[in-house]
């Protein structure tokens, strides 16, 4: 993986690691593994000049056991310990196109029919576990892919492993003492193993799966817990076997407070969406242009709010394309999302902050479990690895299925909160301009051939009775790892009004010049341009060089239009603004063209009126009492 670097890109840079709490289990995890290691190296040299050749191996065993834990833990601690966040992340919401592609993708499509509606769609509950699961946390019903299947697969532990874990103690009250003890315990050492590989087979990834397989599973081991120890010691000779109970007891409280602990902590912090609203507004145009020049504007008007400097993400680009024809329909639309803003409101990279969460005290006893299991392993290890020559064989070989399955459990509770740690936020803006309509292609000509000293010939394509709509939202979405796929979390109207993108467009629209219908601001100065032209060649010397002068001495002396208002809007991060004008429509701003410093929404303004290609901007604003 690589990443985009920028020196202006200060709020990445900014970015807390999410990991930062995680880290420090994962150091506490590593550091007793190391113990272990170093621990049981020592007896095994111990037990290797002792000629003890069995008790060596055993030791060996043990030390790649924790060697695999150390190995585990520590690669992922020295990854997580910078965390670097360039232009490139999070992932797209659909797959992007490169500048001046055009096309769009099925995503892209969802994403369009998604503000279309206004809704955010989720899957049912499959199955009678979902349905079991839901029923309980109705609040999950809307909560992203992989919380949903995180939390299946916790429900599904805390199920298998308590129907197992009732089964044992039961098992144990009824054989302990008796002659099938032995066999009827070491019975539920494949149980217990394969009961929590069952859980930790999937991925975290959300994901369509059958709930028949799972049924089957469940229903194989409670009925194999509940019948095997009668069936098996009936079937099965006698054997002289010692009884092993702990192992597996370990394994089944361990899993269940772990599956315990992670879903509350998935609960606690839901994303239930609070909106999903959508801001559009339409108008009908008429220019005298090609549909397809709208999106030579539209692009200025994206690069303009781009966020920090970073071109927006673009999912869809279909541009109004014109046959051959002299007249017909056309239709286009362009779907951008600007760069997603990191936000960082759960605290996962700060210890005070997370532990004032609901959720965070139980993500926090998540990893704690981890660091118990990893210190009861290496304590056991350090007591009672040297005096393993005590043991009898059967003593021994409990010792290490003891081992084992703390490791196992240090294992899979670092793994069920790292979901957690990963959770990660984003704010951007979604835009979806679409347009349909008429076009009509003429030809068109300015001045008199027969006498005129200068004419203009040109064929034009006139956009009739376009339909214009811009639709925008602010997107919550949130992420599981930088690299995995974004959720959307809510819908809220943009802050920046589609009317804005309305005007400009409009504006834009007006001042289009050509003269196949000479309607707009440029067509009418390019016509009395040409008329000069005309009446200049028609004059004599003189004349053209005192209507020069006098048209000379008329633009040195233009006087600007002075506004008053107070400001409606401002955008520092945006770079623009909107005056709430006297009697007159609202002005639009650069943020540069502020005089006043620290002006604020609400303050009254004074300003000039300056006309700009695309239409009247308030320049030189200074506070309505401020002196000039």
């Amino acid at each position: 993986m690589s990443f985009d670097f920028n020196t202006k890109d200060q709020l990445f840079s900014r970015y807390p690691n999410p990991y930062k709490t995680e880290n420090w289990f994962l150091l506490a995890v590593s550091l007793l593994n190391l113990a272990g290691v170093i621990v049981l190296f020592l007896n095994a040299r111990t037990y290797l000049r002792n000629s003890e050749h069995m008790l060596f191996g055993m030791c060996m065993l043990l030390t790649v056991l924790f060697l695999f834990v150390l190995g585990r833990t520590a690669i992922r601690l020295l990854t997580q310990l910078r965390f670097v966040f360039g232009r490139g992340y999070p992932a797209g919401l659909a797959p992007e196109l490169n500048a001046g592609v055009i096309g769009h993708s099925k995503q892209a499509d969802q994403l369009i029919e998604l503000m279309r509606h206004q809704t955010i769609p989720f899957s049912e509950p499959q199955g009678p576990v979902e349905g079991l699961l839901f029923a309980l946390f109705r609040s999950l019903l809307v909560a992203p892919g992989a919380v949903r299947e995180q939390a299946k697969q916790h429900f599904e532990s805390l199920l298998i492993n308590g129907a197992l874990l009732l089964s044992l103690l039961s098992s144990w009250l009824l054989f302990s003492g008796s002659d099938q003890e032995g066999i009827v315990s070491v019975l539920y050492l494949p149980l217990t193993g394969l009961s929590l590989l069952t859980v930790l087979q999937r991925r975290y990834a959300a994901q369509q799966t059958s709930a028949m397989p799972f049924m089957l599973r469940l229903i194989g081991l409670i009925g194999f817990a509940i019948l095997g120890p009668v069936l098996v010691p009936r079937l099965l000779p006698h054997a002289d076997i010692t009884p092993m109970w702990t192992p597996p007891l370990i394994l089944l409280t361990g899993t269940l407070l772990n599956a315990g602990l992670a879903l509350y902590a998935l609960v606690a912090q839901l994303d239930i969406p609070a909106s999903t609203s959508v801001a559009c507004e339409e108008t009908r145009l008429t220019m005298n242009a090609a549909p397809g020049q709208l999106w030579t504007e539209i692009n200025q008007l994206f690069k303009e709010n781009w966020f920090e400097g970073i071109p927006n993400r673009a999912y869809a680009n279909i541009t109004p394309e014109i046959a051959g024809e002299i007249r017909g329909r056309f239709q286009g639309y362009i779907l951008e999302e600007t760069q997603p803003e990191p936000v960082h409101p759960s605290g996962n990279g700060e210890p005070g902050r997370l532990l004032q969460t609901r959720f965070g005290p139980a993500l926090v006893g998540l990893n704690g479990l981890a660091v118990l299991a990893a210190f009861s392993a290496f304590l056991s290890a350090a007591i009672l690895s040297s005096a393993l020559g005590e043991f009898k064989p059967a003593g021994v070989y409990n010792f290490v299925l003891c081992l084992l399955a703390l490791q196992m459990l240090t294992l899979h509770a670092l793994r069920s909160g790292h979901l957690l740690w990963s959770r990660m936020y984003f704010r951007s803006t979604l835009i979806w301009i679409e347009t349909q309509g008429t076009y009509q292609t003429a030809d068109f000509q300015v001045g008199n051939q027969m006498n005129s000293h200068f004419s203009s010939r040109s064929s034009v394509t006139r956009t009739e009775d376009a339909i214009l709509r811009v639709w925008m939202a602010d997107l919550y979405t949130v992420c599981f790892g930088k690299e995995n796929q974004r959720y959307l979390v809510s819908l809220a109207p943009s802050l920046v009004k589609p009317a804005w993108y309305l005007r400009r467009l409009e504006e834009f629209a007006r001042n289009q010049s050509s003269v196949a219908a000479p309607v707009s601001a440029r067509d009418l100065e390019h016509t009395r341009t040409m008329s000069g032209f005309e009446a200049l060649a028609k004059q004599t010397p003189d004349q053209q060089s005192f209507q020069q002068n006098q048209i000379s001495q008329q633009e040195q002396r233009p006087l600007p239009t002075i506004g008053h208002g107070r400001i409606k809007l401002i955008q520092q991060d945006r770079g623009f603004g909107f005056i709430q004008q006297q009697g007159g429509p609202d002005m639009y701003f650069r943020v540069q063209h502020l005089e006043t410093q620290d002006l604020q929404a609400g303050a009254e303004v004074r300003f000039e009126i300056i006309s700009t290609q695309r239409g009247s901007e308030a320049r030189k604003i200074r506070a309505l009492n401020e002196q000039s």
